[in-house]
């Protein structure tokens, strides 16, 4: 009976101990992985004028984790009001804080429903061909949309940036 009771015990822990066994590599299998590989961080500015006043005035986040794909990438949307009593023809480029992404990054510019600029950041550094017209004391949305093309596997890791528009204004030819 001794020894019955004995095999007993013994089978009863040897399963536990299997059991045991067996929750531990399934923890360390499934677990979910810890480390996350952060995206480049992104904010813009717009710099405005006396003629053109753009708000926001003060940087504000794109994205906090840029990562490769077009539906993953960010928004910016500036407000640009003309005070003058003339219609002003609008171009813009970039002032990046770095060059890390210029190459990378891909920007669509868009104002007065039309599309201003697409390509790449770094392409953006120099003044835009296509101009847009905000009215003779009037608002108009600049909307910029960043994205890493889903190609990109790496250089944009932990990447912080500042992307700065100017605006270049000229008088815009009236419709005859």
């Amino acid at each position: 009976m001794e020894m019955r009771l004995r095999a007993a015990q013994f089978v009863r822990a040897g399963a536990f101990l299997a059991g045991l066994a067996i929750a531990a590599i399934a923890v360390a299998v499934w677990r979910v992985p810890t480390q996350k590989v952060p995206g480049a961080s992104l904010q813009m500015v717009a710099v405005g004028t006396s003629e053109l006043q753009a708000t926001p005035a003060h940087p504000f986040a794109i994205s906090g984790d840029l990562k490769p794909g077009f539906s993953r990438g960010g928004v910016g949307r500036v407000t640009l009001h003309n005070t003058m009593a003339q219609p002003l023809a609008v171009r813009i480029h970039t002032l990046p804080s770095v060059t890390d992404l210029d190459r990378l990054l891909r920007v669509r510019a868009s104002a007065a429903g039309g599309q201003v600029f697409r390509g790449s950041l770094g392409d953006l550094r120099a003044w835009t061909r296509r101009h847009f017209v905000v009215p003779s004391h009037r608002r108009t949305v600049l909307e910029t949309r960043f994205w890493l093309p889903g190609s990109v596997r790496h250089g944009f890791q932990n990447r912080v940036a500042t992307v700065t528009i100017e605006f270049n204004l000229a008088p815009a030819r009236r419709a005859s």
